[in-house]
């Protein structure tokens, strides 16, 4: 984090924002910056802008680029303060061209969209003054995904999971009635859609027709009949004569486009199937779709497409997640979900003949990172679906000073985003963590790699699926075990210079629907210079493979091992540890016989030390060590009465490369979702230890991992304030519109 802080001023250096009058002006202008753009506390950073403005007037150079960032700071906060300042450095720094010419064209922006900027400060004041509400659905009938709200907002269509013949439901919101409306198979959770009426629905059926009956299960017809699409409907036109659908391909690509009361089929784009990220909605009018797509560096943007011509307009853009457009009953405002802000808000932007008018604006902020919005009703109601639990973790840094047994600075979040990341994984050299995230959202993971710097990068997967990552022994690609678009598993090496992704091993037996021949758990064996990955073979078996990278010539080592889909190989791939219900066992790939070690948790809370030889593991609230040679187990460390212990869940690598050293973390059991929890640092020869520091406040790290030079330490962390939600929820916005 200091290394961004420090990039920050050599930034303001190379651009003219440091004098040699007033390093200490250019400082806090640096610092102000990092709380904008690194950690997204706008609070914070307009705060210190404000108090920059007081205490070094005179320098003009940083006052002019101070009221430009507090323009830029109240502009992304939805505030109509923001033309105030672009305005006053336009008037009172005239001198200072570069930064006039931009606070000008933010100014002309603004004009572009006075409205907006009018309504956007109406909502802040709705807000305020509780006038924009959020109501909870609690209905039974509303624990799965993908509920669809009929347009006059008094009913819901919900899916009914009935194996192996789910239905459909409808919820009558005035009387809480629920009935069944289709209970033959409706094609899965997100094939329905009303009709603008609210008096039908349409449906999936047999994954190539498209059926339409009455709410009350009348008059039910065959609409539509693809020869060769899987058919997802998205919306139906206001003049009821079209239905929007996603058209899936057999090669799993999809296209958008509308069919017509009389059969006629109209496509108007077309991409892989994760270019698309939410469903595309007809404006009011007709004319146009709003819909979301990603580009090929996974960023997406909103855009309108014509539904006659397909031509498409870019109206909202930003490096990160814009997703989920819905229209305003009155077709003149796009809503949509973006985390421009580092959070999940809603904005919203005005448009006209399908092109965006001025910038877009903020309605409400942190609705959830993992909410999406399903529909808006003809009144105004904005329907949103979220999907429980806690705020996604980040990655935090822990430097050591192994010599002294102490932090050698704070222990600091490196990521400028929660990661919500699984498996981050060093790289050989250690100047690079690969790891797999969602970012808090609903949809396949990514996979990002970081540098030394902390910038991180995302790795294009191409339609791939990536299940978990491993390094190659140079440093210069990444192993991943997952999917192809066509969903065959695989193992499969992404280069990071190039981004191109090879096959390195096909799965030539799989069954999605069995679990068999699915391809998990790889990982890099650094002593034997090989990966090693498990094939699920079903009822609980798993095959062993090992492989050289570029050879391609994978070895079987243990044929058949009743064993679940994650178990952790030795660094040269001698043993595998693994839970057995609820004991910790331990067997050799070479001979194939299986040692009891002792009993295990849940998250496989044990790492390897360094060479192998010995197992360092969670029992209850001591740390205990196992010899596979000797067959041995002794006590480490016991945590006092009151406390337990942690911080080798899942492949953390706890032990220092040297095998010197061992870090876990300690906390109360009494207060479990608020005490302090510490970090320790001990010796696994003698068991002497010395507190390193405590955890960052509100936060609960665990994972940790060291690096390969042994500098230090990193750990995932969660937030302890989150209180866990049920897994799906429903809610409505209201009063939120523009007037």
């Amino acid at each position: 984090m200091k290394t961004r802080l420090f990039l920050i001023i050599a930034f303001l250096l190379a651009t003219g924002f440091v004098t040699a009058q007033d390093k200490k002006a250019s400082a806090s202008l640096a610092a102000a910056m990092y709380e904008e753009e690194v950690t997204g506390n706008l609070d914070r950073a307009a705060a210190l802008y404000l108090d920059i403005l007081k205490k070094y007037p005179d320098d003009r150079p940083v006052s002019a680029k101070t009221l430009y960032h507090l323009g830029l700071v109240n502009e992304k906060m939805g505030k109509q303060k923001a033309g105030e300042y672009f305005t006053r450095l336009v008037n009172t720094y005239p001198d200072q061209t570069e930064v006039v010419t931009l606070a000008k064209a933010k100014l002309a922006a603004l004009d572009n969209s006075a409205g907006i900027g009018k309504s956007s400060m109406q909502k802040e004041k709705i807000e305020v003054s509780d006038q924009l509400t959020m109501r909870k659905l609690d209905y039974a009938q509303l624990s799965y995904p993908y509920a669809e709200i009929s347009p006059d907002g008094k009913k819901i269509a919900y899916y009914i999971n009935t194996k192996p013949n789910p239905g459909i439901g409808i919820l009558d919101l005035e009387s809480g009635a629920a009935r069944v409306l289709v209970e033959n198979g409706a094609g899965g959770q997100v094939s329905k859609v009303w009709s603008p009426q609210s008096n039908k629905i349409a449906y999936r059926l047999n994954d190539k027709e498209l059926h339409i009956c009455d709410i009350d299960g009348a008059n039910t017809q065959l609409f539509y009949r693809s020869p060769e699409y899987k058919l997802y409907p998205t919306d139906w036109s206001r003049d009821g004569k079209r239905i929007l659908c996603f058209f899936e391909a057999q090669d799993m690509t999809m296209r958008i486009g509308t069919i017509a009361s009389d059969g006629q089929v109209r496509f108007l784009a077309s991409g892989n199937q994760t270019e698309f990220s939410s469903e595309p909605k007809f404006s009011p009018d007709g004319r146009y779709i709003a819909c979301s797509m990603k580009d090929e560096k996974g960023n997406s943007d909103i855009f309108i497409l014509s539904s006659d011509s397909g031509q498409k307009e870019r109206v909202a853009s930003y490096p990160g997640r814009d997703e989920n457009p819905v229209w305003s009953p009155d077709g003149k405002y796009l809503l949509f979900i973006s985390d421009r802000n580092r959070s999940a808000d809603l904005w919203g932007i005005q448009v006209n003949n399908g092109k965006a008018v001025g910038a877009p604006f903020i309605i409400k902020r942190d609705l959830g990172w993992q909410t999406m919005i399903q529909d808006l009703t003809t009144n105004g109601k904005l329907f949103l679906f979220m999907l429980g639990g806690d705020k996604p973790g980040n990655m935090f840094t822990i430097p050591v000073d192994q010599v002294s047994g102490n932090l050698k600075g704070p222990i600091a979040p490196i990521s400028v985003y929660p990661t919500d990341h699984s498996f981050p994984r060093y790289s050989p050299d250690g100047k690079m963590i690969a790891f797999l995230s969602r970012r808090g959202q609903v949809g396949y993971p990514k996979l990002f790699v970081m540098d030394e710097k902390g910038v991180e990068r995302e790795i294009a997967l191409q339609s791939h699926y990536a299940v978990n990552i491993a390094w190659h022994p140079d440093n210069k690609s990444l192993f991943f075990a997952g999917w192809d678009k066509t969903l065959i598993p695989g193992i499969y090496e992404v280069l990071l210079e190039t981004g191109e992704i090879k096959s390195v091993y096909i799965s030539d037996n799989f069954d999605f629907k069995m679990n068999k021949g699915i391809l998990v758990n790889i990982n890099l064996l650094p002593d034997a210079g090989e990966i090693m990955f498990f094939n699920f073979l079903g009822n609980d078996n798993v095959e062993v493979i090992t492989l050289k990278p570029g050879t391609h010539q994978p070895e079987v080592v243990l044929p058949v091992v009743k064993m679940p889909i994650w178990g952790l190989p030795s660094p040269g791939g001698e043993n595998i540890c693994y839970p057995l219900g609820d004991s910790l066992m331990v067997i050799s790939v070479l001979n194939g016989s299986t040692k009891y070690v002792g009993s295990s948790t849940r998250n496989l809370e044990a790492t390897w030390a360094p060479g192998g030889k010995r197992l360092m593991f969670r029992e209850g609230s001591s740390l205990r060590i196992f010899s596979p040679e000797e067959s041995s187990t002794r006590t480490l460390y016991q945590a006092p009465v009151g406390k337990t212990i942690g911080g080798m869940e899942m492949y953390a690598n706890s032990w220092s490369q040297d095998g010197n050293y061992f870090v876990f973390t300690e906390r109360d059991t009494s207060e479990s979702a608020t005490s302090t929890q510490t970090i320790i640092l001990i010796s696994p020869v003698d068991g002497s230890f010395s507190v390193l520091g405590e955890a960052p406040e509100g936060y609960r790290l665990s994972e940790l991992r060291w690096s390969p030079d042994g500098s230090r330490v990193i750990a995932t962390g969660n937030s302890t304030s989150t209180k866990r939600t049920q897994p799906f929820e429903y809610w409505f916005l209201e009063n939120f519109l523009p007037k």
